[in-house]
């Protein structure tokens, strides 16, 4: 029941979770590997999604770890 367009934007922002949460990877670096040009623009898309920046999102994943 969703676009071929927000399917991908769904399996994306899945990737960019699942490297945020096993990785080091910088986020700008993330986003160029998801195929983004603008790492800002990411930011704004997982947010929306996520409900927090990636940044937020690695912060609070590491400090459930801890």
């Amino acid at each position: 029941g969703i676009t071929p367009y927000q399917y991908q934007i769904n399996r994306k922002i899945a990737i960019a979770k699942n490297m945020l949460a096993d990785t080091d990877i910088p986020v700008n670096e993330v986003s160029d590997m998801l195929g983004y040009s603008d790492a800002h623009y990411f930011s704004n898309v997982f947010k929306l999604r996520v409900g927090y920046s990636p940044r937020e999102y690695r912060r609070m994943l590491q400090k459930c770890l801890k």
